[in-house]
């Protein structure tokens, strides 16, 4: 009886010491080539980049800031949209003439990250010294990229988003709106056809 159960104990023993062995197995390391074909692929632009190949174009823009209840300011400019870094980003910069206010120079550039499956987006312009971001989804049926992000103003954190229409490839809107207490509120909104 001692023998046999001496004998179940060496074999699972064994067995685990062969488990461990297996286990600690160097891995094969890739090669240079494999590791860099890796790199490649994940850095491909995706189907979601035809939605921003789709925006680009040299286009008039109209547009309207709502500066407070029963006060808001209207501008003409333009934009020149194009891809940019292989078809990875849309870059869109815009240009305004003075029109009721000051002249107003920007760059927003539109991303896929195919990571996170998000949209994102970053932008700058004249009328400050910072950059804001945000990221969100295109709704294939309503064709409405709708992105989102936090931002601070007067020491408050406020939440936005930008909301762009994509009507066709000729014809854009965009808003962005600012989370009240009341509810979604738009502050500028743009208006851009293709030249």
């Amino acid at each position: 009886m001692l023998l046999k159960g001496s004998t179940v104990v060496v074999v699972v023993v064994a067995g685990l010491f062969g488990y461990a062995a297996h286990s600690f197995q160097p891995r094969q390391v890739p090669t240079k080539e494999q590791v860099l074909e890796e790199m490649k692929k994940g850095a491909e632009p995706a189907a979601e980049h035809k939605v921003l190949e789709g925006m680009a174009g040299e286009f008039a823009m109209t547009g309207k800031a709502n500066l407070m209840p029963g006060m808001s300011v209207e501008w003409k400019g333009s934009e020149t949209v194009r891809m940019i870094l292989g078809s990875r980003f849309l870059e869109i910069n815009f240009i305004t003439d003075a029109g009721e206010a000051f002249k107003v120079d920007g760059k927003t550039v539109l991303g896929f990250d195919t990571r996170t499956k998000k949209y994102t987006l970053w932008t700058i312009d004249t009328l400050g010294t910072y950059s804001v971001s945000a990221e969100g989804d295109y709704d294939v049926a309503a064709k409405v990229l709708t992105l989102s992000g936090t931002t601070k103003e007067n020491g408050a954190e406020m939440k936005f988003r930008y909301v762009f229409t994509l009507t066709d490839t000729k014809k854009r809107s965009m808003e962005i709106q600012f989370e009240t207490p009341t509810g979604w509120q738009t502050q500028v909104e743009t208006h851009s056809v293709k030249k």
